[in-house]
């Protein structure tokens, strides 16, 4: 701890050093993955991927509120997702071990 004494006030502060952290996260760019329909009359997307593995997806709407959430999915190239989204644009995050695909996603239902 280091102690900054100001009159009237007493500060505590800990400091930390952190050497060899090595942290990497590949973003995949939309080629890699492949949404449709798109936009979706009903909610229902199939997402295709390159990859093959237990994935997690998010959905998140305009404001950034997350909307949608699954983990666990396994996956043989494709997934089916169907969500009770109302009509709008949403964005779609993808993980995959340390590969994460993003897409933007429209719900326009009639």
């Amino acid at each position: 701890f280091k102690n900054l004494n100001i009159p009237g006030n007493q500060f505590a502060f800990r400091f930390y050093a952190i050497t060899d952290a090595e942290v990497s996260v590949e973003e995949i760019d939309s080629e890699s993955l492949l949404v449709f329909p798109n936009p979706s009359c009903d909610g229902i997307f199939q997402f295709s991927l390159e990859d093959k593995g237990k994935f997690e997806i998010e959905i998140f709407s305009l404001s950034g509120k997350l909307v949608y959430s699954e983990n666990g999915i396994s996956n043989s190239g494709k997934l089916n997702i169907d969500t009770t989204l109302e009509n709008g644009i949403y964005f779609s995050r993808i993980s995959c071990g340390n590969k994460i695909y993003n897409n933007k996603l429209i719900v326009q239902r009639f």
